[in-house]
């Protein structure tokens, strides 16, 4: 679906969200020492969110991944979702489970 996989996109570019990622103090910083140091500001049930410091501005990757991603994410809930609320369920499970795995 199209306008599902522009709400994916969208929400990989929202400016507030990565607003929201760097303002704060990083809570530790993953591969200490390393050449892929990367801070870590905030936790997905308990995985870090790795966020670039350019934002997914200058990125058309991952969000073809993420839409890739979602497109496998609503053929299975196609599958199992009757179809009288279809239209309406799929969408919302599939940005729902996209954005957040998205930014892992």
């Amino acid at each position: 679906e199209k306008f599902t996989a522009l709400a994916i996109g969208f929400a990989l570019v929202y400016p507030n969200i990565a607003a929201s990622f760097t303002a704060a103090k990083p809570l530790y910083t993953l591969f200490a020492g390393t050449f892929i140091e990367s801070k870590i500001y905030a936790t997905f049930l308990g995985l870090p969110i790795i966020f670039p410091a350019s934002s997914y501005l200058s990125t058309v990757l991952p969000i073809i991944l993420a839409i890739w991603v979602g497109s496998k994410i609503e053929k299975f809930f196609k599958r199992i979702i009757p179809d009288v609320v279809k239209v309406f369920v799929v969408p919302f499970f599939v940005i729902l489970i996209t954005v957040p795995l998205s930014f892992l």
